[in-house]
């Protein structure tokens, strides 16, 4: 049955907090109208989402977490692939049962611009309260059973020395919270994806740049709560030193261009 309800394509929730959290791929939502279009069901974009990095990200203060379908807009590609056009499922079916009326493609890349304007104030705000950021790029995936539990710490370009304590610190703080349930990997540079840098680029040297992204079968025992979230945040918080370099009048008044 198709869903005719509206909500909001994203959460964005600010407070006092120098750390901002980011879900990208954790909805299954998508807009009233739409679904007549999709091959994909209700089930299939379900399978699709990352609940898991919804649940971590909403342990923290200031977030954003996305919940339309990656079947639907994919904020985490360049504006001109945010449509997923070609996109399969898994098993290789197509998306679209019947090609979307036009309107879909102009209101999915005004969606699409919205939402980083969205997330560019929000790091504006932060930047004005604390003088720099550190924005956590959650993500989880399913792996077999046998290769066992991994947190994976990246950054999106390599030589991103001042993301070295952000990096140091998130290790350690994961390390004592989960123990053997999920070993921290080496750092690592990932190349992947557009939005972390997008926001590398516009915001830095003022933003620490951290990705994590939770390999696990089914994440026994890994659930995220509020006291893991709190322990994060402040040992973050302590340990991550502010970044003075200079005026920053240029960020805080907006960030042109994508």
């Amino acid at each position: 049955m198709e869903s005719t309800a509206w909500s909001p394509p994203w959460d964005r929730v600010s407070g006092s907090s120098p750390l901002v959290a980011t879900a990208l791929h954790t909805g299954s939502d998508v807009r009233p109208g739409l679904e007549r279009f999709l091959a994909a069901d209700e089930a299939a974009r379900r399978a699709a989402r990352d609940p898991f990095a919804a649940r971590w990200a909403g342990a923290l203060v200031n977030r954003v977490i996305v919940r339309r379908s990656r079947y639907e807009i994919d904020l985490d590609q360049t504006r001109d692939r945010a449509i997923p056009v070609d996109l399969e499922e898994p098993a290789g079916r197509p998306i679209w049962r019947d090609p979307p009326p036009r309107a879909y493609y102009e209101e999915t890349l005004a969606l699409y611009d919205r939402f980083y304007d969205d997330v560019a104030g929000l790091l504006r705000v932060v930047l004005s309260r604390f003088g720099s950021v550190t924005l956590l790029d959650l993500r989880c995936r399913k792996v077999e059973e046998t290769r066992g539990a991994r947190v994976w710490l990246s950054t999106p370009t390599p030589g991103e020395r001042h993301c070295e304590a952000a990096i140091s610190t998130l290790a350690h703080a994961l390390r004592d919270a989960l123990g053997p349930l999920a070993p921290v990997a080496r750092p690592r540079v990932r190349q992947d994806g557009a939005f972390l840098p997008w926001v590398a680029h516009r915001f830095e040297p003022h933003l620490h740049v951290v990705s994590v992204h939770l390999d696990a079968p089914t994440a026994p025992g890994l659930e995220p709560s509020p006291m893991l979230g709190r322990a994060v945040e402040l040992a973050l918080r302590s340990s991550v030193p502010r970044l003075d370099t200079g005026p920053r009048e240029r960020l805080l008044r907006g960030v042109a261009g994508r």
